[in-house]
């Protein structure tokens, strides 16, 4: 069944571009995947022991060359990998086989890479969410169905319908949680919105054409934007202006054009992150993204909120996720545990980072927050006269990953009444919560729109499409 399905899509490829192939040598796939007990805890003693029976692997993944896997099983170069779960065994979804096989041919066309992006607004899981989103995507055009891994789901969940949809309403920002997979589903769907509905024959056109922009991107080191753009470039020389613009509508409605600046409206009550990625944010550490000059790297997203005029302190407050906190890094490297700090900067104008080296706005406010219990908080005076906002990020002094939630801004007013600011309005207009679709940020950078990866030195490591079995796995169940 595996073996079928993967030249399948291997075949569909094969029709955008005669004779691609996704390396020299024949690609090896894996069924019946078990792991050897303790691996997840890296017990060496419980993993050496042979008389100990193995365990499921509750999950499937590519990767271009996996040194563990990889020297265990006698396998050179990359490889599809197929678990043998509790319930389910993998290498019988198709969707799953589709999604695995296009993180090879996106390896070998595209070559995202495995670490987030950087830019002025921070870190963005950009590559690695697009990697996913095109995995899903391809699997999606294949089957003509936009739910992926409907037979796989029930290893986790016999509730679950399927492991994802491209029919979904997620946008940037409220969509965005810091991993890859929960950030891939504002891009896939934003094509999907379109695939929906061409015919037969425009589909396979747009199929070829977001196929032709991965074969023509001059980096892997992308923003969400960067490649949307490209893709639209080819969708207009193939389709024509009418699809090209329905497909620029389609991701600008979602966030992703002209730019996924991820910052998020105070609405007045408590903020969680994504639903689906267990209602947190995730909090990338210093290994993952490989700044650390300053002993401290910035978060995934931001808050904004509106401040009264007579407003004397601001009161940000965050609590530590236990779910993920202390449970590795990125790539599994060692290191002191997520330590949260609390980036703070009044005015209109959004936190801002710039790279090679790593620095912050002048005026950022970097604060060591006090704990109690599992709440981070920092109270912050309000700079005379008060400004119309302030905005607040979680960066971590960490190198291990970790995550929170419970976002929440209060604030002490003075006893002087203030003006009235009804007319008054601010630049950023994205809203709470997860899964709103429209919900983009219009928030200008001063003269600095793009990406700016600059020149940190970051571990990109082979990009694999790894689930998150080895990790965490979020209630969106993942491949």
């Amino acid at each position: 069944t595996m073996f079928y399905h993967a030249n399948r899509i291997y075949e569909m490829f094969r029709g955008f571009q005669a004779g691609f192939t996704v390396q020299a040598s024949a690609l090896s796939t894996v069924s019946n995947l078990r792991l050897p007990q303790g691996y997840d805890t890296f017990d060496t003693t419980k993993m050496g022991d042979p008389e100990l029976p193995l365990v499921p692997f509750q999950n499937a993944f590519y990767s271009p060359g996996d040194p563990l896997f990889g020297q265990v099983f006698g396998i050179n170069g990359g490889a599809l990998w197929f678990g043998q779960g509790p319930v389910k065994d993998y290498s019988y979804d198709g969707d799953v086989v589709y999604h695995e096989l296009t993180h090879a041919v996106v390896d070998a066309t595209l070559h995202l890479v495995g670490t987030p992006h950087l830019d002025a607004y921070g870190v963005s899981y950009s590559p690695g969410g697009m990697n996913e989103a095109l995995a899903d995507y391809f699997s999606s055009a294949l089957t003509g169905d936009p739910d992926v891994g409907e037979y796989a789901s029930q290893d986790f969940d016999p509730t679950l319908s399927a492991i994802r949809s491209l029919a979904n309403p997620d946008a940037c920002p409220t969509a965005i949680g810091g991993e890859v997979h929960q950030d891939a589903t504002l891009f896939s769907g934003g094509l999907w919105d379109v695939r929906s509905v061409l015919s037969a024959e425009e589909a396979t056109k747009l199929d070829i054409a977001v196929f032709s922009a991965m074969n023509g991107a001059p980096s892997g080191d992308l923003a969400y934007e960067e490649l949307a753009e490209l893709i639209v470039g080819e969708v207009e020389s193939a389709l024509g202006s009418e699809v090209a613009t329905a497909l620029t509508d389609a991701w600008t409605t979602r966030g992703v054009l002209p730019q996924c600046t991820r910052i998020l409206e105070w609405m007045g009550t408590e903020m969680d992150g994504p639903e689906e990625l267990y209602s947190l944010w995730w909090a990338p550490g210093m290994n993952t993204t490989g700044v650390k000059n300053l002993g401290w790297t910035p978060g995934v997203v931001q808050f904004h909120a509106a401040l009264p005029a007579n407003a004397v302190t601001v009161t940000i407050q965050v609590s530590k996720s236990s779910l993920i906190s202390g449970s590795g890094t990125g790539f599994g490297q060692p290191g002191t545990p997520f330590a949260p700090k609390l980036l703070v900067r009044f005015g209109d104008t959004p936190i801002q980072f710039t790279y090679g080296p790593f620095a912050g706005t002048e005026d950022l406010q970097v604060l060591e927050p006090e704990r109690s219990g599992s709440k981070y908080f920092v109270t912050v005076p309000v700079p005379s006269p008060a400004p119309s906002g302030v905005y607040a990020m979680v960066a971590s002094a960490g190198e291990e990953d970790g995550g929170y939630n419970h976002f929440l801004v209060t604030t002490e007013l003075g006893t002087e009444q203030p003006p009235d600011t009804s007319a008054a309005t601010t630049s950023s207009t994205a809203t709470s919560g997860a899964g709103g679709s429209g919900a983009t940020s219009t928030t200008e950078v001063d003269g600095c729109g793009c990406a700016v990866p600059g020149g940190e030195t970051r571990d990109a490591r082979a990009l694999a499409g790894l689930a998150l079995a080895l990790a965490f796995a979020a209630r969106r169940r993942k491949v």
